[in-house]
């Protein structure tokens, strides 16, 4: 009786120590998501795992969404830079001067904690970027916009956030780009009729003082 009782508690505790594990490899990205009116985009990942490659093409400098569900919390990583052809295509007809990331939403608790260019694609577009816990900015750079097959051209980010338990996170993306001579032009022209018209009233004033 005594070794059937010792049989039939190690049998328990074996199965459930292979549940475990099987739920503890599984525990990683659901499901992945690319889209928003920036453009279009793909993505590669194996389903419990905490990798995610995301290639996507900008049409206009619109937001583009990255909708990652997660079955657990923990560090996951998404790269857009793995391959030849960068993960971020600029096809806007403009070019960039700025690229960030926005954490929209997430589990309660989660945060960016790393970002960079794949240094194995030299030289960068940007400077190092700024990394937040809600956002990460790319500056100090350009990239041209380009031919998506003939010649194309993007930049090759990596980055990490922690993400504090089971749920679903969206991370906007948004480049920014250098303002046309005319914007400059007219800018300006507001500028210098605003100073004029203000210092006319101040002549005024002082005159009827």
């Amino acid at each position: 009786m005594g070794k059937q009782f010792k049989a039939v508690t190690l049998f328990v505790a074996v199965s459930a120590l292979i549940l475990l594990r099987g739920e503890l490899a599984s525990a990683g990205i659901i499901s992945v998501a690319v889209d928003g009116p920036g453009g279009a985009g793909a993505s590669i990942f194996t389903p419990g795992d905490t990798v995610v490659d995301v290639a996507k093409i900008f049409s206009s400098v619109a937001p583009i969404d990255l909708t990652i569900t997660v079955s657990a919390g923990g560090v996951y990583s998404i790269f857009e830079s793995r391959s030849q052809i960068p993960g971020v295509l600029n096809n806007t007809g403009e070019t960039w001067t700025h690229f960030e990331y926005t954490l929209l939403s997430a589990p309660t608790g989660s945060s960016f904690l790393s970002a960079r260019e794949n240094p194995l694609f030299p030289p960068p577009r940007f400077q190092p970027p700024m990394v937040t816990p809600g956002s990460i900015l790319f500056d100090g750079g350009t990239v041209p916009s380009g031919n998506p097959i003939m010649n194309p051209s993007g930049f090759r980010p990596e980055l990490t956030l922690q993400v504090s338990g089971p749920g679903t996170f969206v991370i906007r993306q948004t480049p920014s780009v250098v303002p046309e001579p005319n914007s400059l032009v007219l800018l300006a022209a507001g500028a210098a009729g605003f100073l004029i018209y203000q210092r006319g009233r101040d002549v005024s004033r002082s005159r009827t003082a």
